[in-house]
């Protein structure tokens, strides 16, 4: 009836070939069509065939094949497939079966496939790692069509803990499985292989297996799984097969019932649907195509919901579109029951739900949210390396195109199909490989001038159509390819190979098993050619890597004669799917040709990328950087490259972009070096997914060599867009490259060049370890063969340490990587020499000080997002058992911190730090101090492993060393007094006696004036305010008074004889103590009223440049500030998930600013390569926006040094989100400054802003902390030269820093510019800036030559004359402020031999720190002054003013003829004379300078 049907029809698209052409048997017309258990339906496909040999066109005549991915979902538009409505004269649509979302995702956005229908989770995964693909349309809600099915005796979800559940990953049902977990509580862990036969699961989680859904079946079948979260034809034989396992008590066999299903998870909030994706390439290129199967789309979905289990759609007799969609959905699938088949299927379309297209334009809002909801669960559940840096919806609806809907609605598609709809008859031709027979699986051709074989297994003979066969799954076939002489070369060409990629390939071997080439996929003819010489190397000499390509199979690997020599292997494997091409397909598999080629001698043509190298013993190509292929063909890297010279370079493509299912591999040799410096630079490959190892010392791993044993124990990894790394690595050295199907960057770039040992001196080591007999030894925290990296990655070997420390990342940085797994092998010795008797190592012990390991948490509170994690350090012992595992997951398995872990093995041990996908936030890792372990735990650590024995408590030191073993306290024999040791000892006793007495006298003295000084202080307290009455104002005026005592003698103590600038101690100590006005003396700061209960102050700062100011400042903070409790997450933060509760719970945050930057020139260059480390944190982000959005105070404090964090200010700024940038900079700032006296007056600054924010009495009062320069008065500058400073008019700025300093000293200081008079002068002022010697670069303060002369003449005579130099260093805010560095550059060599510099600058800072600088240069002043007053007051002074008396000729050049002034030095030329200063004791309080 059918087929009557169809030829009454008008045919579409019309028959184009004679009909006896037509007629004609090909491979297409006989391929079995649809596997039909029953009778009647196997007739109707008989004659289905029979119209498809006869009306449809070959696929010859298609101009245009489009490659659709579908699912074996039954749904209303699964009609279009089996009746190629979709096809025309032209374009013929081909689908292929995917085995699941992920895969159907890689090939998409490979090219491998053009359009596929995706699950929404596959979708979001895709668009989150930023796949080139397109939504059109929405296919389907999931409704009851998913779900979670278990075996008997599991009700619920509370049963799963200890099951096994399998899904496969990335699907919908991976997305329904781990949210159901997540609601219920239950932690998981996830792996990708199926657990070992009668293996138990862990007992207190789920464990999820994530496989394909034909392993699925396999696995319920052997009773291997508890379960499954699965769709389709897997999920109705799941519900249908007893499951295979030893039922529990009270069960019996039998199939699994459904436990959740996706429209219970809908309800929840997880709501799971299909879309119809398009490859971006193709849609731009073919929108017509696109927008007519939107259309069919729309009009399927339409006439199901119009017609639903009726005329078409019924499930009985006149159900066309219904036999069409079962039709589809079995294919070949086995016991397929036509009886109850029509009504099976039916009930399948009935449990989705198909959303109109009105519904879709209207919810486009809604469909990108629960796409963003998807990414960042699946983010958050470690499928996902990385998410969308953006926030919102937008990112994620930018990947939906409506227009198509929109032309589809405007077609009339929403009335569903005309007469023009799908038909039963004749039905698509299908291509599937059950027919064929296995291969050989090994077979030996040995090629010479008569025998070139073709290797084609299944190689369908061509035909009209251009079809055939498909080749066979779960497959392995492995051809030896020899010659007959030792230097013959052979040749495979490639003309045609299509496979599913990358589980579907051909590998290419050379005698010894190194991976040549590999071949998969069908975007594109591989057109590829592959040379091989031999060697010496025979048949039955390669047996061992016959038998591992063949391992897998167990197949008897039989050998030639003995005269014949390997020259390549070549194996086709494919997996356990078949993707059954249904419609007008094309071939697959792959044909190729092996012929001699020439002599290993004559070297091939290279083309124009690679020149023709015949290092090593044969001739081959050496490519181009980025180029591959025997002849260098190839654009992007493929296989294994061996490069033998001393130094090259290489690149992972020489296009754009790397190919997807890249495997390539360099072999260094370094020229016979033994070791080569790889430096890894332009590195940009997909996060989490795509890799570059390192492997060192000849190691390869298995996917690169059939005849590797060796473990995968790389030395380095790196992913994404890491920095350039730099390496030492011994020879061979091997760089591997992966990458999967989604997502392709521009790769890697890699030169190297041949060393003599990894390191000659320490330099070599990055200044992070020491060169120990040619190899780095880092230091703790740092990591890599040059010690160069500051976060763990691979290996690191300890060589014979018994004890020592290990951490995961550098104490600076705040984040371990993602997806590394370093290891640590502590190869110790098994006996420990060193004790008497030795004794074997019988463990290890561990004590962690540091466990900060990823928990899970609540990620995202809004979409109620929680992380699951698998982050672990794992110790291992010599025979690889794991001793115990630590990890964040539970108490249970974190360690305790300050605790010894006692673990029993053989050495030598290893640990194991393993990181999964991603870090939602920062974590720092672990610290951990290790120590061998005997049986009587003999030995002992200072600190982390004390002696626990009684009997012997003591921990006696290994020389040079922190450990030692324990002993009994004893004391030294008497032997050991020797008498003259006896006597040395007692003379000094009687001498340390003697001082201690001269020293007690001195200090009694003194607390005598303490004394009478706090009596004076307590004689004048003044009243408290009400509210500060009672015993917490007794506790404030004694604290006050006390700190005005201890302030006077902290001013009374200073070193006068102290010259480093900065050190604030060139008081007049010496000379008595001037009382301070009551508005300068110290003032008692308290946080005494403010709650007891919370923290007074927040310090925000990031770890990696802010850590020592922000431990600084809580320190001057406590010293300063009574009762102060300030935050510091080192101290208080016991959980970085409560970092906003604490931001809540403090009165103020105080914002650390620090960031990273070159070297620079002067404070004032441009920033340059600058970056904000603090706005680059995202728990300093987390801590500002909690801070903001509860309205909390915020003070900024800006570091200034560039070598701890300085950048300027406009970094911050720009580096700041929007949103906060406002509420940040709009906050009082203070910068942060090193030496003291600076730093003194930042802490002033600070300490008052922070008593304005806590609203606090009396806070707009001056405040003078104890050691403030600025609450002292200037010093007295007393002395008998005429002038005090003497400077050159050519020192421009000197004259402008004199009239301030004039102003400062309460204008005692006396300054001539006179260079005549300089000899008069205690000292000469040199103001030090970027014009000082020479302005080059500096236009608006550029010296002319004859004024720089006259500059270097006098500071040569000063220098000759030995006068003292006082220096300036100009480093403001202005165009001319330099480093030191470049002053001393333009500074004249002679002057700087000579030693100009030898007295230390002071820096000129800009204000309020300039007022310090020029105290700073008065207290250097004053201290020169005294030092002459000295010289001149004692004998020497005496006899040469005697001398001069008599002579009257000024010997010392101080400008006096004996004790009085000489008369042309008496005063300045034109200026009237000044009296000398003599000492006053006693200032007037309204002389005293204010400095705030």
């Amino acid at each position: 009836h059918l087929v009557g049907r169809c030829v009454a029809t008008s045919l579409r698209p019309p028959l184009s070939a004679p009909l006896a052409a037509s007629l004609e048997p090909t491979s297409a017309t006989t391929a079995a069509r649809f596997s039909l258990a029953a009778s009647g339906m196997r007739r109707l496909a008989a004659a289905a065939l029979a119209a498809a040999a006869l009306l449809r066109p070959a696929s010859s005549e298609c101009s245009k094949h489009i490659r659709f991915g579908t699912f074996d979902e039954a749904n209303p538009y699964a009609a279009l497939a089996p009746s190629q409505w979709l096809d025309d004269d032209e374009v013929c649509w081909v689908y292929y079966r995917q085995l699941s979302g992920g895969r159907a995702v890689a090939h998409l956005d490979s090219g491998e496939l053009d359009v596929a229908m995706l699950g929404s989770t596959p979708y979001a995964t895709a668009v989150a790692r930023g796949a080139a693909l397109t939504a059109v349309a929405v296919l389907h809600n999931k409704g009851t069509a998913q779900a979670l099915v278990v075996r008997c005796a599991l009700h619920g979800p509370q049963d799963l803990r200890g099951t096994t559940i399998a899904t496969p990953r990335y699907s919908t049902t991976h997305y329904i499985l781990l949210a159901a977990l997540d609601e219920a509580g239950l932690d998981h862990v996830e792996t990708a292989e199926l657990p070992s036969a009668g293996a138990a699961a862990a007992a207190d989680r789920v464990t999820v297996v994530t496989i394909s859904p034909t392993e699925i079946e396999a696995a319920w079948s052997a009773g291997r799984i508890d379960g499954g979260a699965v769709w389709g034809n897997t999920l109705v034989n799941l519900t249908s097969a007893d499951w295979g396992g030893s039922p529990p008590s009270g069960c019996q066999p039998e199939p699994a019932h459904e436990m959740i299903t996706a429209e219970m998870l809908a309800l929840w909030g997880y709501e799971t649907l299909n879309v119809l994706a398009v490859r971006n390439a193709f849609l731009s290129r073919n929108e017509a195509l696109v927008e007519r199967l939107a259309a069919g789309i729309v009009r399927a979905n339409a006439d199901y919901r119009l017609a639903s289990e009726r005329g078409r759609w019924a499930a009985g007799p006149g159900g066309e579109y219904n036999s069409l969609v079962s039709a589809f959905v079995a294919l070949e699938a086995p016991g397929y029951d036509s009886n109850v088949t029509l009504a099976r299927v039916a009930d399948r379309v009935a449990k989705f739900e198909y959303p109109t297209a009105e519904q879709q334009l209207e919810e486009q809002s809604y469909l990108a949210a629960q796409i963003e909801k998807q990414a960042d669960f699946m983010f958050s559940q470690k499928v996902l390396a990385s998410i969308p840096n953006a926030s919102g919806t937008d990112v994620y609806a930018t990947y939906f195109n409506a227009s198509f809907l929109e032309a589809a609605l405007a077609a009339g598609a929403a009335s569903g199909f005309d007469s023009d709809g799908p038909r039963a008859s004749p039905l698509a031709p299908l291509q599937q490989e059950s027919v064929l027979t296995p291969c050989a699986g090994w077979a030996v051709e040995v090629v010479n001038a008569s025998h070139a074989p073709v290797l084609a297994p299944h190689w369908p003979p061509p035909h009209a159509g251009g079809g055939g066969g498909a080749y066979r799954t779960d497959e392995s076939c492995v051809w030896a390819v020899a010659v007959e002489e030792p230097t013959q070369c052979v040749e495979l060409r490639l003309p045609f190979l299509s496979s599913e990629p990358p589980h579907d390939v051909l590998e290419v071997f050379s005698s010894s098993g190194l991976l040549i080439s590999s071949f998969t996929g069908r975007a594109s003819p591989p057109n590829a050619t592959v040379r091989a010489c031999a060697n010496s190397t025979t048949l039955a000499g390669a047996a061992a890597v016959g038998t591992a390509l063949t391992a897998d199979r167990d197949l008897d690997v039989s050998l030639p004669e003995a005269g014949a020599f390997l020259a390549m292997f070549l194996r086709w494997s494919t997996d356990g799917h078949d993707e059954m091409q249904l419609g007008n397909y094309t071939a697959v598999g792959f044909r190729a040709s092996v012929s001699l080629e020439g002599d290993a001698s004559d070297c091939p043509s290279c083309g124009p990328h690679g020149v023709a190298d015949s290092a090593g013993g044969s001739c081959g190509c050496r490519c181009d950087a980025g180029y591959a292929g025997s002849s260098c063909e190839l654009e992007t890297c493929n296989g294994v490259v061996t490069r033998s010279e001393a130094e090259g370079a290489v690149r992972a493509t020489a296009v754009g972009r790397y190919d997807a299912y890249s495997r390539c591999g360099w072999l260094l040799t370094g020229g016979g070096a033994p070791f080569v410096a790889l430096n890894l630079s332009s590195i940009r490959l997909e996060l989490g997914f795509d890799e570059v190892r390192v492997y060192e010392g000849g190691v390869i791993p298995a996917s690169f060599s059939a005849a590797s044993t060796t473990s995968d124990d790389f030395l380095f990894s790196t992913f994404g867009s890491s920095p350039a790394a730099t390496l030492a690595v011994r020879t061979p050295a091997f760089v591997a490259f992966t990458s999967d199907g989604v997502w392709s960057g521009s790769g890697f770039e890699l030169a190297w060049s041949a060393q003599q040992a990894a390191c000659e001196t320490d330099a070599d080591c990055s200044g992070r370890g020491s060169c120990r007999d040619g190899e780095c030894r880092c230091d703790v925290g740092a990591y890599g063969p040059t010690c160069s990296f500051e976060k763990c990655v691979g290996l690191s070997t300890i060589e014979g340490a018994v004890a020592g420390m290990l951490q995961a990342i550098d104490d600076s940085q705040d984040d371990y990587l993602s997806s590394v797994a370093c290891r640590w092998e502590l190869a110790m010795p098994t006996t420990i020499e060193s004790l008497d008797p030795p004794l074997s190592v019988t463990g290890l012990r561990l004590n962690f000080s540091l466990f900060e390991l990823e928990e899970p948490q609540v990620t995202n509170p809004d979409l109620g997002i929680r992380s699951s994690t698998t982050d672990a350090v794992r110790v291992l012992d010599g025979n690889g058992t794991i001793l115990d595992t630590f990890s964040s997951t539970s108490n249970a398995n974190r360690p305790t911190m300050g605790e010894a872990i006692a673990l029993d093995g053989p050495p030598p041990f290893t640990l194991r730090f393993d990181t999964d996908i991603n870090n939602p936030r920062p974590y720092r890792g672990f610290r951990a101090f290790f120590l061998a372990a005997t049986k009587e735990e003999t030995l002992c650590h200072a600190e982390h492993f004390p002696c626990t024995d009684v009997e012997k408590p003591e921990c006696r030191l290994f020389a040079g060393e922190a450990h030692g073993y324990c002993t009994a306290k004893s004391s030294p024999p008497t032997s050991a007094l020797l008498p003259a040791s006896l006597a040395a000892t007692f003379a000094v006793l009687l001498l340390i006696g003697g001082l201690c007495c001269v020293v007690q006298r001195r200090r009694r003295r003194r607390l005598k004036g303490i004394i009478k000084e706090a009596e004076r202080e307590f004689a004048r307290w003044e009243p408290l305010p009400e509210e500060h009455r009672g015993a917490t104002a007794l506790r404030a005026q004694l604290t006050e008074s006390i700190l005005r005592v201890r302030s006077s003698l902290s001013f009374r103590g200073t070193d006068v004889g102290d010259s480093r600038p900065g050190s604030g101690n060139a008081s007049p100590a010496a000379r008595g103590v001037r009382s301070l006005p009551k508005r300068q003396r110290p003032r008692v700061v308290s946080a005494v009223g403010l709650p007891e209960e919370r923290y007074h102050c927040f310090l925000s700062h990031v770890w990696s440049s802010g850590q020592d100011q922000a431990r600084a400042l809580k320190g001057q903070l406590q010293r300063y500030v009574q009762n102060i409790q300030p935050f510091l997450d080192v101290d208080n933060l016991d959980d970085t998930a409560r970092l906003e509760e604490h931001v809540g719970n403090s009165e103020v945050v105080i914002v650390l600013l620090t960031g990273s930057t070159p070297a620079r020139s002067c404070p004032s260059s441009p920033p340059g390569g600058a970056r904000s480390d603090y706005f680059g944190s995202a728990n300093c982000l987390r801590e500002l926006h909690a801070a903001v959005a509860r309205s909390k105070p915020l003070l900024l404090v800006l570091e200034t040094d560039p070598t701890h964090g300085g950048v300027p200010l406009e970094v911050h700024r720009s580096a700041c989100p929007a949103e906060l940038r406002a509420k940040v900079f709009s906050a009082p700032l203070v910068t942060w400054h090193r030496l003291r006296p600076f730093q003194m007056c930042s802490m002033r600054l600070l300490i008052a802003e922070l008593l304005r924010a806590w609203k606090a009495p009396g806070a707009e009062r001056p405040i003078f902390l104890p050691g403030d320069l600025c609450r002292s008065p200037p010093p007295q500058l007393a002395t008998k030269r005429t002038w005090h400073l003497c400077y050159s008019r050519d020192n421009e700025g000197a004259a402008e820093l004199v009239a301030r300093l004039e102003r400062a000293s309460e204008q005692q200081l006396r300054a001539t510019a006179d260079a005549e008079q300089m000899r008069s002068s205690a000292a000469l002022l040199l103001y030090l800036d970027g014009a000082t010697f020479g302005g080059a670069g500096l236009p608006d303060r550029s010296k002319d030559g004859a004024a720089s002369e006259g500059l270097v003449r006098l500071v040569r005579r000063a220098l000759d004359d030995g006068i003292p130099m006082v220096l300036v260093h100009e480093q403001r805010s202005v165009p001319e402020a330099v480093s030191f560095d470049e002053i001393i550059r333009r500074t004249p060599a002679e002057l700087v031999s000579a030693g100009i510099y030898r007295p230390i600058a002071t820096p000129l800072l800009d204000e309020p720190h300039a007022a310090v600088a020029v105290r700073l240069v008065l207290n250097n002043l004053d201290l020169i002054c005294r030092r002459i007053e000295r010289h001149n007051s004692g004998v020497i002074g005496s006899l040469t003013a005697l001398a001069e008396s008599l002579t009257r000729i000024d010997m010392d050049g101080d400008g006096e003829i004996g004790n009085s002034p000489t008369r042309s030095s008496e005063h300045a030329p034109g200026s009237a004379p000044k009296p000398r200063l003599k000492w006053r004791r006693r200032t007037p309080p309204e002389k005293v300078a204010s400095c705030v």
